[in-house]
C-alpha cells in the first residue's frame, strides 16, 4: 500500500512537472482572444454643389449681344421696308414717264409730221400695263408701299380726268366731260380701295390722299367726318416727321371741313404752336 502511495505521489509531480515545462512558467497560461484588427474605412466627404455665377462682365456682354441683335434685326427689317419702297416708287416713276409719253403720242395723232404716232401710242400703251401688273403683283403680296403708289397713280389719273372734264364748257361736247368725269371717278374709288391699308398702317401720305377724297367727294359721297379722321393721322405722322409746313397745310384742310371747334384741330394746332399739354 505504502508502495502505491508513493507511486501516485511521483506521478503526480511529474505532471506538474511537465505541465510547467510546457509552458515556460509556473503560472497557467492566460488565453487573451485574438483582436481583430479594423481597418478604418475613410470617410465619405460629399463634394459641394458649385453654384455657377455669372459674373458681372458676362451679363454685360450679353445683355450688349442681345441689344445688338436687336438692332440688327431692326435695322434688317428697315432695310426691307427702305427696299420695297424703293422698288414700288421706280414701278410708278417708270409707269408716269410712260404715261406721259402716251399722251404725247395720243395727241401727235392729230399731226401730220409725226412718225408713227399709232405705234408709239400702243407701245407705250402695253409699257404702261406690264408696270401696272408689276404694281399688282406687289400689292397682292401685302407690299403696303405698292398699294400706296397704286393708289396714287390712280388718285392722279382720277385728277386728270376731272381737271380735262372742267375745262369743256361747250354744250356739244358736255358729254365728253361727263364721260370724263365718270372715268375720273372710277379712278378715285380705285385710290380710295389702294389707300386704305396704308392709313391704316398710318402711312403719312396715303392718311392725307383718303382724306382729300372724302373731303371734296371725290368718287363717293362727302364725309367729313371721315376726312377729319384721316387728316388729323396725316397731321400726327408729319408732326413725328418733324415736317411742321407740311401739318400747317394740313391744318387748313381740317378747318376747311365744315366741322367747328373739332377737337383733332385744336390738338394739331396746339401741337404745332407748342402749345400741347
Amino acid at each position: 500500500m505504502i508502495f502505491l502511495g508513493r507511486l501516485g505521489l511521483v506521478l503526480f509531480v511529474a505532471l506538474v512537472s511537465l505541465r510547467c515545462l510546457a509552458n515556460g512558467h509556473g503560472e497557467e497560461p492566460s488565453v487573451t482572444p485574438p483582436v481583430k484588427s479594423e481597418i478604418a474605412k475613410p470617410e465619405q466627404t460629399t463634394k459641394p454643389e458649385l453654384k455657377t455665377e455669372t459674373k458681372p462682365e458676362a451679363k454685360l456682354i450679353t445683355k450688349n449681344e442681345s441689344k445688338v441683335d436687336k438692332l440688327e434685326s431692326k435695322s434688317e427689317s428697315e432695310a426691307s421696308k427702305a427696299l420695297k419702297e424703293a422698288q414700288a416708287k421706280r414701278l410708278y416713276e417708270l409707269f408716269n414717264k410712260s404715261f406721259n409719253r402716251t399722251q404725247i403720242a395720243v395727241f401727235c395723232l392729230k399731226d401730220q409730221d409725226c412718225y408713227k404716232p399709232e405705234d408709239e401710242v400702243l407701245k407705250f400703251s402695253e409699257i404702261n400695263i406690264k408696270l401696272l401688273q408689276k404694281l399688282e403683283d406687289l400689292v397682292a403680296k401685302n407690299d403696303i408701299y405698292a398699294m400706296y403708289y397704286r393708289g396714287l397713280i390712280a388718285y392722279e389719273r382720277g385728277l386728270d380726268y376731272k381737271d380735262r372734264a372742267s375745262y369743256i364748257r361747250d354744250r356739244d361736247f358736255i358729254s365728253t366731260a361727263n364721260i370724263l368725269n365718270v372715268y375720273g371717278n372710277i379712278q378715285f374709288r380705285d385710290a380710295r380701295k389702294y389707300f386704305q391699308v396704308p392709313a391704316n398702317a398710318k402711312h403719312t401720305e396715303a392718311c392725307k390722299y383718303l382724306g382729300e377724297i372724302y373731303a371734296k367727294g371725290y368718287g363717293v359721297t362727302r364725309n367729313p367726318e371721315t376726312a377729319m379722321g384721316h387728316f388729323y393721322c396725316a397731321a400726327l405722322q408729319y408732326l413725328k416727321e418733324g415736317k411742321n409746313l407740311n401739318a400747317e397745310l394740313i391744318l387748313k384742310n381740317m378747318t376747311e371741313t365744315g366741322i367747328p371747334n373739332d377737337a383733332r384741330t385744336v390738338d394739331i394746332y396746339a401741337k404745332i404752336h407748342g402749345k400741347a399739354k
